[in-house]
C-alpha cells in the first residue's frame, strides 16, 4: 500500500527489476566486436 501522497511508490518494483536485468546483461553477455554474426554463431569450439 502506498503512503498518502506518494503516487510513484509502485514504480520501485519495475525499476528494481530493470536494474537487475541490466546488471545481469552487462555481466554475462559477450561482446561481438570483430565477430561476423551473420555467418557464424560466435561460439568458439575447443578441440581436445
Amino acid at each position: 500500500m502506498a503512503a498518502p501522497g506518494d503516487i510513484y511508490a509502485g514504480l520501485w518494483y519495475p525499476i528494481g527489476i530493470s536494474v537487475m536485468t541490466l546488471a545481469v546483461g552487462l555481466i554475462f553477455l559477450r561482446d561481438t566486436k570483430g565477430v561476423d554474426i551473420t555467418t557464424s554463431s560466435g561460439v568458439s569450439i575447443q578441440k581436445a
